[in-house]
């Protein structure tokens, strides 16, 4: 029987906010006891507000380098970003220090010889990956694995009802290696928690007008995925909660997310109170089989159209 994911909330959001309004979301990650916050270097202002917050005294923090970038994984850029990083946070050292995404054009030993160099000095406690293919997480953890150096315990990926592919092709490398699997993008990118008009509409996140906008639009903004959207806005009406409800209970209690391997989901919100709607969503509990059996069917729908991550779409 697979048990319940881990809660990390992704801090992505943190750089609006006010002292009042962050305090709000810190009471309600520490009702329901959420202990994990989830940023980057790219984030903009991310860091700095939960070092602002002085949040590294109540919860765990975990970073990324700096990515999507040539030379973003040189030994020089990672030590300028872990030191940018835990500058504006306030730290000595985080929970875990991820690579972000690949960098084609530095060679992949440089980068792991930088990342446990830092590790040797305690600037992390766990190695986690983000966004690298399956073969690309064989190479790093064999090669660390010959050299004895830190292996990569947690991988960071994109995770959801309509982003399933990597069911097949990463997770049994993870569980053959004793990674733990760590969801990015449970709603997809908000994409569930729309109707098929708001998308086709620019609403929101899919307003073409700016980068981030155009970036998902061109993710999702495909006809099998409009056709599964309408479906998955069916499905939720029947069970009488809202769309992106669905998705949070689906990936945590019906995926193949299990507790038992540290696996996690990174939730996220625009107000305290839809962070604790959110939440609930998660401990709702399992959905009816015919629910999970509609989902799959959305799935197989949409699968060819559906995206890999953020880094390789």
């Amino acid at each position: 029987m697979p048990q319940p994911p881990k809660i990390i909330y992704g801090a992505f959001t943190f750089a609006s906010l006010t002292q009042e309004e962050a305090s709000k979301f810190v009471d309600v990650l520490e009702k329901y006891k959420v202990e994990e916050l989830d940023t980057a270097r790219i984030y903009p202002g991310s860091e700095e507000a939960i070092g602002k917050f002085e949040l590294p005294k109540s919860f765990i923090i975990d970073t990324k380098a700096r990515g999507f970038g040539e030379g973003t994984l040189t030994k020089e850029s990672i030590n300028e970003s872990i030191e940018e990083s835990f500058g504006l946070l306030g730290v000595e050292s985080v929970e875990i220090f991820y690579l972000h995404c690949p960098d084609p054009a530095t060679p992949l030993e440089e980068t792991l010889d930088a990342i446990d160099a830092l590790y040797k000095e305690g600037k992390f406690k766990k190695f986690g990956v983000s966004n690298f293919s399956p073969e690309d997480v064989r190479k790093i953890y064999s090669y660390n694995k010959e050299k004895g150096y830190v292996l990569p315990t947690v991988y960071q990926g994109n995770y959801n009802a309509v982003g399933r592919k990597i069911e097949t092709s990463l997770f049994p490398v993870l569980r053959e290696l004793g990674l733990s699997f760590y969801a990015y993008s449970p709603i997809a990118g908000g994409f569930l928690a729309k109707t098929p008009e708001e998308v086709l509409g620019g609403k929101g996140r899919f307003d073409t007008s700016n980068h981030v906008g155009a970036l998902y639009s061109k993710l999702y903004n495909k006809p099998l995925l409009i056709k599964g959207l309408g479906q998955w806005g069916k499905i939720a009406e029947k069970v009488g909660i809202s769309r992106a409800s669905l998705a949070y209970r689906w990936v945590y209690n019906n995926s193949i997310l299990d507790g038992k391997f540290g696996d996690g989901v990174i939730i996220g919100a625009r107000t305290p109170e839809s962070l604790a709607e959110n939440i609930e969503s998660l401990k709702a509990g399992p959905l009816d089989p015919e629910v999970v059996k509609e989902i799959e069917e959305i799935w197989t729908l949409v699968e060819k159209e559906a995206i890999l991550d953020n880094y390789s779409h």
